[in-house]
């Protein structure tokens, strides 16, 4: 075949496919007079992985490439039947949107998405989006139509499988906005019921424990400290005043705690002694601690 011949005619081919809102008009006396001088195209055409068909203006096929062989006729020529026997399982009668009836009636291009029913080898819906354009003769008459098929069948079935897809995802969103405002509540509630338990043990708690302190001394800071362990689980919070404390105060405090002495902290934060005794004062004063009252245990408990 002429390599300039192949692809003008491939050209040509191209520009009916873009047909469906222009004027184009294919012409030709008879079908016979179509078939003759149009050989070099049909080559083309039959190497197309989509399907073509020629029609009678009675709906007989003449001619199917390739491709519309193996969706419809097991690889076979099936000439002179009606493409709506031979397209859909034997149906009785043409389409209800049939696009060949739309461009013999406006002698010009159609388009339809045909359900064409079952796939016999995969038992899947089968799918086709049909272009159609007329042959018409010098008197303006139907002579033959020409009938271009894509496969949608993938593209119809991933498009099912994205719904399917995006409503599950919908609903997980769905759900999952109801759990978040779910937790949100719970976690507020268990703030609510922290902030009371903490305001409980500040008002009522706090100040007979520290009474009983006053008057029995060391079993009463015992008392506290059980008190204030057997709440934290539930309040996750410190003693308040120990908010209060700066940076270099919780360092001072945290080594206090360990069992540091007042040197060992000055050599481990290069500061003096009388620098961390300073910062002890402090410590004693934010937290409301009397000289008597031993500030490693406290931090213990509380810090």
């Amino acid at each position: 075949m002429d390599t300039a011949l192949f692809h003008e005619s491939l050209q040509e081919f191209h520009k009916w496919l873009s047909a469906e809102e222009t004027a184009l008009q294919v012409q030709a006396e008879s079908p016979e007079e179509f078939f003759a001088n149009n050989q070099t195209l049909l080559s083309i055409i039959d190497t197309l992985p989509n399907g073509f068909t020629i029609l009678t203006p009675d709906f007989k096929v003449l001619y199917t490439n390739k491709a519309m062989q193996r969706w419809f006729a097991g690889g076979r020529k099936n000439y002179h039947i009606k493409c709506y026997r031979l397209f859909h399982n034997n149906q009785k009668g043409a389409c209800v949107q049939c696009p060949a009836r739309v461009s013999m009636q406006t002698k010009g291009p159609a388009n339809v998405i045909h359900d064409c029913g079952t796939d016999e080898k995969t038992g899947e819906p089968f799918y086709q989006h049909v272009h159609t354009v007329p042959v018409l003769n010098a008197a303006g008459e139907t002579v033959l139509i020409l009938e271009y098929s894509y496969n949608l069948t993938e593209q119809r079935h991933t498009a099912e499988m994205l719904e399917n897809a995006n409503r599950k995802i919908l609903l997980l969103e769905q759900e999952n906005s109801l759990l978040k405002k779910s937790l949100e509540e719970n976690e507020q509630r268990l703030r609510d019921l922290e902030e009371t338990v903490r305001n409980n043990m500040e008002t009522y708690v706090r100040p007979a424990v520290e009474y009983i302190q006053s008057r029995i001394g060391q079993d009463g800071r015992i008392l506290s400290s059980m008190i204030e362990e057997s709440v934290y689980p539930i309040t996750r919070r410190r003693h308040s005043r120990a908010i209060n404390l700066t940076t270099r105060e919780i360092q001072v405090a945290t080594m206090i705690k360990e069992g540091q002495s007042s040197k060992q902290i000055a050599d481990t934060l290069c500061i003096t002694k009388k620098a961390v005794d300073y910062h002890r004062a402090n410590i004693r004063k934010k937290l409301k601690l009397d000289q008597k009252a031993n500030l490693q245990v406290y931090l213990s408990v509380y810090l």
